[in-house]
């Protein structure tokens, strides 16, 4: 009798178990389930409260830049249809602006100049060592017969001075679209030193 009582009793427990088990597992995938909705929701909320004539009219623009040991080189924007490549080697000190030609494939365009000219010689037992980063500019006015300032300023630092200078060019449009090529020199709009004079030599 007592035998037939726990045997019916470890049963009940075993379904018991079992049922709860089963029970928590439902609600996990029920709660999952509906977590996953809501937030499927909430992307739709948000995407759904961005008006699509706006959305159309986003335009993302953003510069790239990439250096080496020996050369760095980085992208800015010339006007509203054209970004330059700007490329400084180390070695040499020779900065370069290219643009491409709308109307077809290569560079149309050539500017340059010495980053050294401004930065001083090279000290004696010193690798030269440079940063490069644009930036934008809507220069006021500017515009003159050979055209108007760049979009862009090219910003380079010397890591062994700290000091840093701007350069910019003068960027016809109209040439531009004509698909004539044009060029000259980098012209320094900007300088400044990042690093106390005092420990520049230590």
């Amino acid at each position: 009798m007592s035998s037939s009582w726990v045997r019916r009793g470890l049963f009940s427990l075993s379904l018991s178990v079992i049922v709860g088990v089963v029970g928590a597992f439902g609600f996990a995938a029920g709660w999952m389930s509906q977590a996953s909705q809501d937030d499927r929701s909430a992307v739709s909320a948000v995407d759904s409260s961005i008006p699509a004539d706006l959305l159309a009219q986003v335009n993302l623009q953003a510069d790239s830049a990439s250096t080496g040991k020996t050369m760095a080189m980085v992208t800015g924007r010339i006007d509203g249809d054209v970004e330059g490549l700007y490329v400084l080697d180390f070695t040499t000190g020779n900065l370069f602006c290219w643009v491409l030609n709308q109307r077809g494939g290569g560079f149309m365009a050539q500017y340059m100049t010495n980053v050294r000219n401004d930065f001083g010689p090279l000290e004696q037992g010193r690798n030269p060592e440079y940063l490069l980063v644009t930036g934008f500019v809507n220069v006021a006015g500017g515009a003159g017969a050979d055209g108007r300032p760049a979009d862009s300023v090219v910003y380079v630092a010397d890591a062994n001075s700290g000091a840093v200078v701007g350069y910019s060019l003068v960027w016809n449009r109209a040439r531009a679209a004509a698909g004539g090529a044009q060029g000259g020199g980098l012209i320094k709009v900007a300088q400044g030193l990042a690093r106390d004079a005092n420990l520049i030599r230590q």
